[in-house]
């Protein structure tokens, strides 16, 4: 799975193509700054990772890394080859939600969720919330006890590295 730009990616005219298509040309009829993904690549990844996982006869799952580039047709992209996804905000999780992405199979990360956040994933039922401090413990525990639910849980734990931020935002 190379990501290194192949001759292949440059067409006759010196141009850059991503997915066949000139971008010199997508600039011109899009205008630029524009952001653009190989869907078809973006497929062939996913389903390569499950094929080697599956061939060895391992537990796996693929998760799309919402910080990549979260947006309804990437979710839809991603849930359509029946991958996970991790949202870090109430944004991602909504839009996540929006493009039908499967609840069960969305991890909240983040090292400074708000209770409202919190809340926005219990009520949606969302696979699992990553806990990163004392304080999410304290909030979650708020909001399961209010809404007289349960919830899957994953604790990142930190090495003790002083990062000499917020104690909410130290991540390691």
């Amino acid at each position: 799975m190379n990501s290194q730009i192949s001759e292949n990616q440059i067409n006759q005219a010196g141009h850059l193509t991503i997915g066949g298509v000139d971008t010199v040309e997508l600039a011109k009829k899009y205008g630029t700054p524009l952001v653009v993904y190989d869907v078809e690549q973006i497929c062939h990844q996913i389903r390569a990772f499950k094929k080697v996982f599956e061939e060895e006869n391992v537990k796996y799952a693929v998760s799309y890394a919402s910080k990549a580039f979260a947006c309804i047709a990437m979710y839809q992209v991603a849930a359509a080859e029946g991958a996970y996804t991790d949202v870090v905000s109430d944004g991602e999780l909504y839009t996540a939600l929006k493009a039908n992405f499967p609840v069960k199979k969305i991890s909240f990360h983040g090292n400074n969720k708000s209770k409202s956040e919190l809340e926005m994933a219990v009520k949606n039922h969302i696979g699992k919330i990553i806990i990163d401090n004392f304080h999410e413990i304290k909030l979650l525990d708020q909001v399961l006890q209010k809404h007289d639910a349960k919830i899957d849980v994953m604790l990142r734990i930190t090495p003790g590295i002083s990062a000499h931020t917020h104690e909410y935002d130290q991540t390691g």
